[in-house]
């Protein structure tokens, strides 16, 4: 069961290696127990299926991904071969949409949290 866990992180992101091991998840482990109806809940993987359902809402959250991995708007937009002004107007649109900044520590957790409940609700046994 533990590996099955494991297994529905991989790939949650850039930051994520491509194979997780159980014993290291720690506490994002129980992030795993929670329903998909419960995760659909949450206000901000609501906002995160609103941005996905649009166009280039895949490409958005391409962008929020590569940002969370590496702290930086210019390494985000190496991440996705963009330039780095129009990850920065990506960002400050999703900023709008989300309702929080994106620039703080507390922000990026909020995001990183949301993009992982989000795969992992896709991800659902």
């Amino acid at each position: 069961r533990l590996a099955r866990t494991a297994l529905r992180f991989v790939r949650t992101g850039r930051s994520w290696p491509a194979v997780v091991s159980a014993d290291r998840l720690g506490a994002l482990a129980a992030l795993a127990r929670l329903r998909a109806e419960d995760i659909a809940e949450v206000t901000d993987v609501a906002v995160l299926d609103r941005i996905a359902a649009e166009p280039q809402g895949e490409e958005l959250l391409s962008v929020l991904r590569a940002f969370c991995a590496t702290g930086s708007t210019r390494k985000a937009a190496a991440e996705v071969h963009r330039h780095h002004s129009t990850i920065a107007v990506r960002l400050a649109q999703a900023e709008t949409r989300l309702g929080f900044p994106l620039t703080d520590p507390v922000g990026r957790t909020r995001l990183e949290l949301a993009l992982i409940l989000h795969h992992l609700r896709d991800t659902a046994e």
